[in-house]
């Protein structure tokens, strides 16, 4: 199966911030946002080496994780492992993992919280809680 994503790859300015867009694998279509240097939002996509190349640098990747199994994916969804590759390959030093599949329990999510892999810590998502950034030093 095939699908199309050029025609949502672009760059905007928001009222001064810089907005890019990149297209994802994903039936439906699927968008990736990276939001200047400080935040990338990717969800509802295969693993692709264009989601590296688009987080470079950033301060911190939300990076949908549908199953904490290595090997188990959606049919069109990643797992944590992708989603920490990403990170890695991108030299990200934050991830926060989001989008899990009904087989992921609150429990397992809290036991990624604070979990180093490299130089990427990871950092659980807490329903109705803010986020908190830590920018680069």
């Amino acid at each position: 199966m095939h699908f199309d994503v050029m025609e949502f790859d672009r760059d905007l300015d928001v009222d001064g911030l810089r907005v890019c867009v990149l297209g994802q694998p994903h039936p439906g279509g699927s968008v990736s946002l990276r939001l200047a240097d400080a935040v990338c939002y990717v969800t509802d996509a295969t693993p692709n080496d264009r989601t590296s190349v688009f987080a470079e640098r950033v301060e911190c990747l939300i990076h949908e994780a549908w199953s904490l199994s290595t090997t188990e994916r959606g049919s069109n969804y990643g797992n944590l492992s992708d989603a920490i590759r990403v990170a890695c390959d991108a030299d990200i030093h934050q991830l926060i993992p989001i989008h899990f599949g009904p087989n992921v329990s609150e429990e397992d999510i809290q036991t990624l919280d604070g979990r180093y892999v490299g130089f990427t810590k990871i950092t659980a998502p807490i329903e109705g809680s803010p986020i908190r950034v830590f920018p680069r030093a």
